[in-house]
């Protein structure tokens, strides 16, 4: 029998004819005589696996995740508001809310109160005045020589040749002349607007040049708020038709070679043609 150790198979040698046969052959291979018995080899003992050691097991972080929603309404995520928790913070919005409310305020009574020094409504004249009027300053401006207007006289002639114009939400009431420093006037125009009155004033400064006489405005408000110098047109004529209704006598005006401007009241002088 072959060594188990040297790792060959297993034999059994035939009594009769020495020939090695298999293990497990009951007659020779070789001469076919009978084979004696051997018993099995012993198996081999079971030897048990040792796994190599691992790493603890760490579970895997878990990942956040939005709350559904209850049917039939809306997640809003808590975000949290210094403002709805902190007592100050509150009291400081509320008092803002208040200085905010109370300046526009103050701007809109400032905006809709009538400005200082506005003439008082002058009354108007008769027609025959009117045209014995505009008789009067057409000769001096063909024919040279003073004609002197006193501010109340011109506050008439304006709401005789003015008067309202406009209707519905834009109404002009009147317009009005008063003296301002040397060589300006201001003019007060009253606009009623959604049935409340809006007082504008332009203070305009008398050039004559070669040409004749000219107005430039230097200076303008809304009520009692004054406006940059830039802004002055927009608060003149716009919507009174005044230039259109006084285009005779401004034409006239036009001619005069001197201009004096008192508190009085106006000094026009034409030259001689």
């Amino acid at each position: 029998m072959a060594d188990l150790a040297g790792g060959q198979a297993p034999t059994v040698l035939c009594p009769a004819c020495r020939f090695e046969n298999p293990a497990g052959e009951k007659y020779c291979q070789d001469c076919g005589a009978r084979l004696p018995d051997v018993p099995a080899p012993p198996e081999r003992p079971h030897m048990p696996t040792i796994a190599a050691p691992s790493a603890p097991f760490v579970p895997p972080p878990e990942t956040p995740t939005t709350p559904k929603p209850a049917p039939g309404k809306r997640y809003q995520p808590k975000i949290y508001d210094p403002l709805r928790t902190n007592w100050l913070a509150k009291f400081l919005r509320a008092t803002v809310g208040t200085l905010i409310a109370a300046a526009l305020t103050a701007l809109v009574i400032q905006l809709l109160r009538p400005p200082d020094g506005l003439p008082a409504e002058a009354p108007p004249f008769d027609d025959a005045v009117i045209d014995r009027a505009l008789l009067s300053l057409r000769e001096r401006a063909n024919l040279g020589g003073p004609v002197d207007l006193q501010w109340p006289q011109i506050n008439s002639y304006l709401a005789t040749r003015l008067g309202p114009e406009g209707s519905g939400w834009f109404t002009v009431k009147r317009a009005a002349v008063a003296p301002d420093q040397k060589d300006h006037f201001r003019l007060y125009i009253v606009r009623q607007v959604l049935g409340v009155p809006v007082y504008t004033v332009q203070t305009e400064k008398v050039i004559v040049r070669g040409n004749g006489l000219s107005l430039e405005p230097t200076a303008a408000q809304i009520g009692r708020i004054p406006l940059p110098a830039w802004l002055a047109d927009l608060t003149g004529t716009w919507g009174t038709g005044l230039e259109t209704t006084l285009d005779t006598e401004l034409t006239m005006l036009g001619r005069a070679g001197n201009v004096s401007v008192a508190s009085g009241g106006v000094q026009i002088q034409f030259s001689a043609p």
